[in-house]
């Protein structure tokens, strides 16, 4: 268990390993857990071949779970479309937290559900015609 493949392996663990601790972001989590599943296949061949049978079978459960983070990160379409919709909130809380360190504070974002038929819900229509407005108080 000291030949080039185990030597592959241990390297690529690693690299999977920084790559999900790096919190990169959801595409960079699940790459990493991609990564991890090669790895796993590649300690599976090694442990087979040297007769390591619980290297073998400690990584065929490793691949599992693995397999379930990229379903989880970058395969389900579910979690995708969530994670497309939150992205851009994210990106703007980082820039709100990037400008609260550099000592100055953005203007906050308000929204208000705005009557587009006045400020009252006619009876005519229960449900009332609502907009999202959003705006900026200083």
């Amino acid at each position: 268990m000291d030949g080039p493949l185990e030597w592959i392996a241990a390297i690529g663990t690693v690299l999977a390993a920084g790559l999900i601790a790096a919190d990169l972001g959801r595409r960079a989590t699940g790459w990493g857990f991609v990564l991890f599943c090669a790895v796993s296949l590649t300690w599976i061949v090694s442990g087979l071949t040297s007769g390591a049978m619980p290297i073998a079978a400690m990584n065929g459960v490793l691949l599992a779970i693995n397999g379930w983070g990229v379903w989880q990160y970058l395969a389900s379409p579910q979690n995708r479309e969530v994670m497309e919709r939150l992205e851009p909130i994210a990106e703007r809380v980082e820039r709100d937290v990037e400008a609260d360190r550099a000592g100055h504070q953005p203007p906050k974002q308000h929204e208000a559900k705005v009557a587009l038929n006045g400020s009252k819900r006619h009876r005519s229509d229960p449900k009332g015609a609502w907009r999202v407005v959003n705006f900026t108080q200083p």
